[in-house]
């Protein structure tokens, strides 16, 4: 029962990554994507009425581990709740820069909205990336299960682990990249003429660098954390996981440079799919590796719920995703098809 819940939450994370995250790619990449007032509208057409949705997988995700890994759960609210904090204020001003931006007519206020937009997305973008390179790296546990992290370090490579150090950096600079491509792909898909273009070559730029700080980080976890090659090395056929990521990355540039843009959207959404899975399966059975004593670490046995909650909370669990399924179909039904160039709505 315990696998079958980690497998729910690796599920969890991926769905709210892979959704909400071309939400803050276009929200990364705004002020490039719409260089005057239509453009500007057309993109935030996009996702204007839809956004709202994606984010209920993060309060799903959130309840997951509440039910399924209470331990889990205290533990990593508590210790990095500042980091909590940050990345709260980061989505109440981006749900903000888009709600309210037509409640004044005020040029100044508009502007301030749309330069809100774009610093929030990029922000909560990073700090999730950074969050899944405390995960991967591991952190200071102690006997009692509790742990500490600075916000930052002096980034030196000898310096001792933080929320943001130059490993979580670099994590965090590779969500960016991914984000900013996934939303690229999705702008193409939803629009037309020359902001359509533009979103398709600003797709193929940020493949770049998703590309370099996806392989350095690749190389580099291993080295921070051995113990992440132990499932792969016992079982060889896992390494598909990470082919067919790379796959989807390659799938992604190839589609966006032919003009696929379904077939883009598709691959850099597998992209982020395939890259979690590959880090859930590297971990399993650990859900907060401790170090520098793995023994500390937090696993799917000693941080889960009795085994009757478990059960009680896999039926509520169904009864819950048959809930969101209706309501993402009836949310999305009548927002298919492109934008209006300068409009917003579909």
């Amino acid at each position: 029962m315990e696998t079958a819940w980690f497998v729910i939450v690796a599920l969890a994370t991926a769905t709210y990554a892979a959704t909400d995250g071309f939400d803050l790619g276009i929200g990364i990449l705004f002020p490039r994507l719409g260089r005057n007032d239509v453009e500007r509208a057309t993109v935030r057409a996009t996702i204007s009425h839809l956004w709202r949705a994606y984010e209920v997988w993060l309060i799903v995700l959130g309840a997951l581990l509440f039910l399924a890994f209470p331990r889990l759960y205290a533990v990593s609210f508590s210790g990095f709740y500042l980091a909590f904090m940050i990345l709260l204020w980061c989505l109440i001003g981006r749900g903000l820069s888009l709600e309210v931006r037509s409640h004044l007519g005020s040029p100044v206020w508009r502007a301030a909205c749309d330069i809100l937009f774009p610093i929030a997305s990029f922000l909560i973008a990073f700090a999730l990336g950074a969050a899944a390179g405390n995960v991967v790296r591991g952190v200071p546990l102690d006997a009692r299960g509790q742990l500490f992290l600075p916000l930052w370090t002096n980034l030196s490579l000898q310096a001792g682990p933080a929320i943001f150090d130059w490993y979580t950096l670099i994590t965090g600079a590779l969500a960016v990249g991914v984000f900013a491509l996934h939303g690229a792909n999705y702008v193409a898909l939803k629009t037309t003429d020359e902001l359509h273009r533009r979103a398709r070559r600003i797709a193929l730029w940020s493949a770049l660098p998703t590309v370099a700080l996806g392989v350095v980080s690749f190389l580099l976890a291993p080295q921070i954390n051995p113990p992440l090659l132990a499932n792969y090395q016992a079982h060889p056929g896992l390494y598909l996981i990470v082919a067919l990521t790379a796959g989807a990355l390659v799938a992604t540039v190839l589609s966006a440079a032919l003009g696929h843009d379904l077939a883009a959207f598709g691959a850099s959404g597998l992209l982020i799919v395939g890259a979690i899975a590959a880090v859930a399966v590297a971990l399993y059975p650990n859900l907060l590796p401790g170090t520098p004593d793995p023994a500390y670490s937090l696993t799917i046995h000693n941080a889960s719920a009795s085994p009757y909650a478990l059960k009680v909370a896999l039926i509520w669990f169904v009864i819950g995703l048959t809930l969101i399924g209706i309501y993402t179909l009836v949310t999305h039904r009548p927002f298919v098809g492109r934008v209006h160039a300068g409009s917003e709505e579909y």
